[in-house]
């Protein structure tokens, strides 16, 4: 492990006597032993980076009423680890203290919480924005962090929140942190009506999802996977879909989202994988069995261990179940590793992600695919269309080169679907083959769209 940093502790605060006390300075002298200075500092101190730890932290939000939180995380920590060792990952960790202690205000709190995840506390004060002094410093960190020496530029996310409730604080925070996140790399979100609703529909569903998997309440809903040329539906996309009783329609990304916290991602997945064998079940016996698509999760796949699990519960399905996963996440070695085994086991990869503003190449000889996927659902501002064109031409004429079957998503109407012809596209999905229906409804025609 590398060396504790030497960077100038940062300023904290916490309650335990209704007062606040600053942290003893370990140069300082204490009325108690020194011992007992030690043992203190020891409890509240994260060894690595000398920053307050997640203990410190937790005494700073209570006492915090009324003002505000930023939680940043870093993106990519995982890939430095794993390609480049603990001790860089570790070098890294204590930089990022060292950027972020001239930039957080001295009656703040800069502390880490464990892994790449670090938080600021900015207490309540006469006449000052909270939210705002939280936000502003989180986005001056998050600046900072291309500033450090390292292979490739570093970047991370925050998430801002008001401490209206000190127990709920951190988890108002992580939505908003979830949202930059959604929404792209060094980008910070406060937490505000619409995120504040989303937070209490997904503790809601959380509180439900259990009985729900148990109660087998979840089904399957498929879109047409059609040859563009003819017409012919040639498979199906399938996602899992929670009809909730007064919430309403509870999509794949949104059960993600609630099953992840709530530790509920891999009893989701052996609910998707038996809908699915049933539906094939049922295909088969009537003979008009399809090729059924399932996403798997970039957490899931980058999971040592994943594919063997994966395909042990999976028994059957070989040849009839195909794996979309994303290219981003082919970079990491335990989700090549897990395709390679399920590749073994005979299931076929589409690989997805790829979109004018996003071509990993490299993903597209680094494991077995059978279909890649472009994505055409957001249309590229005026002025970068030939770009966008060219990144697109790029990713199918290679897809095709390499033998792979190129399928377009997002169609939505003539202009897109011509787009998709122009590139070579040989599948298309998206609203104008289908919205998402259930197994039954999949004999009805899909939405006029009328071709040439």
């Amino acid at each position: 492990m590398a060396g504790r940093s030497t960077q100038r502790p940062v300023p904290h605060r916490w309650r335990t006597d209704g007062g606040s006390r600053r942290a003893p300075d370990a140069a300082a002298p204490t009325r108690g032993s020194d011992l007992v200075a030690e043992l203190t500092r020891q409890a509240l101190e994260d060894p690595l980076t000398g920053l307050p730890n997640r203990r410190a932290f937790d005494l700073a939000v209570a006492s915090a009423q009324g003002g505000a939180i930023a939680v940043l995380d870093l993106d990519g920590f995982k890939r430095v680890n794993d390609r480049l060792g603990h001790a860089v990952g570790d070098r890294l960790l204590q930089a990022v203290a060292e950027v972020a202690a001239p930039l957080v205000p001295s009656e703040a709190t800069f502390a880490r919480l464990g892994g790449d995840e670090f938080a600021l506390v900015v207490p309540a004060a006469p006449d000052a924005d909270a939210i705002g002094v939280a936000a502003r410093c989180a986005a001056a960190v998050l600046r900072a962090l291309g500033s450090i020496g390292f292979a490739g530029r570093l970047s991370g996310s925050a998430g801002v929140a008001p401490v209206t409730d000190p127990a709920a604080a951190l988890r108002d925070a992580g939505v908003a942190l979830r949202a930059s996140k959604r929404a792209g790399t060094g980008r910070t979100t406060s937490l505000d009506a619409p995120l504040r609703a989303q937070a209490a529909r997904h503790a809601a569903l959380a509180a439900g999802l259990d009985a729900a998997l148990a109660d087998h309440a979840l089904g399957l809903r498929f879109r047409p996977l059609t040859v563009l040329r003819s017409g012919q539906v040639v498979g199906v996309e399938a996602s899992v879909w929670w009809d909730h009783p007064t919430l309403g329609d509870v999509e794949a990304g949104e059960l993600l989202a609630v099953a992840a916290p709530a530790g509920l991602v891999e009893r989701l997945g052996e609910r998707v994988l038996q809908l699915v064998a049933d539906q094939a079940d049922a295909w088969r016996r009537t003979g008009g069995q399809l090729p059924i698509t399932v996403a798997v999760p970039p957490l899931e796949l980058c999971e040592p261990g994943f594919g063997d699990w994966f395909g042990e519960r999976a028994v059957g399905l070989a040849g009839v179940l195909v794996l979309e996963v994303s290219a981003a996440a082919v970079e990491e070695a335990p989700a090549r590793a897990n395709l390679a085994a399920l590749h073994e086991r005979g299931f076929a990869v589409t690989l997805a992600g790829f979109s004018d503003e996003a071509a990993p190449l490299a993903s597209l000889v680094q494991v077995t695919a059978q279909t890649v996927k472009l994505d055409l659902s957001s249309p590229s501002a005026a002025g970068d269309a030939d770009r966008a064109a060219a990144v697109l031409d790029a990713v199918a004429a290679l897809g095709h080169r390499l033998g792979l079957v190129v399928a377009a998503d997002g169609i939505g109407d003539l202009a897109t679907e011509a787009r998709a012809r122009d590139l070579g596209c040989d599948l298309g999905l998206g609203p104008a083959f289908g919205a998402p229906v259930a197994a039954g409804r999949l004999h009805q025609p899909a939405a006029a769209v009328h071709r040439s």
